[in-house]
């Protein structure tokens, strides 16, 4: 009984996690959910201006899902051989060809 609980658990979970990929704005909550953070910091976040939010009513605060992933998207890390490369330290694919 336990694990059929379990399993419910996880399904609503995928439920919720689909239902908010579908929607462009998402409010509060919504948002904490699909970022996976927690309520303080979000609103850390928010009030402090560096993760772009709306309050079109005075009172609540919503999201666009399209700046939420570019905010999580904001630092790529490159792997080793992208920095080399960078850097000239090892030819890229275009250097290569012209050997």
């Amino acid at each position: 009984m336990d694990k059929l609980f379990r399993n419910l658990e996880k399904l609503e979970g995928l439920i919720i996690k689909l239902t908010l990929c579908s929607k462009e704005v998402l409010d509060f909550e919504e948002s904490c959910k699909y970022l996976d953070i927690p309520y303080d910091f979000l609103l850390a976040l928010s009030r402090v201006g560096l993760i772009p939010c709306y309050n079109p009513f005075g009172n609540r605060l919503y999201f666009r899902r399209k700046d939420l992933d570019n905010w999580l998207l904001r630092k790529k890390l490159f792997p080793f051989e992208e920095i080399d490369q960078f850097l000239g330290v090892i030819p890229d694919d275009n250097q290569k060809k012209e050997s």
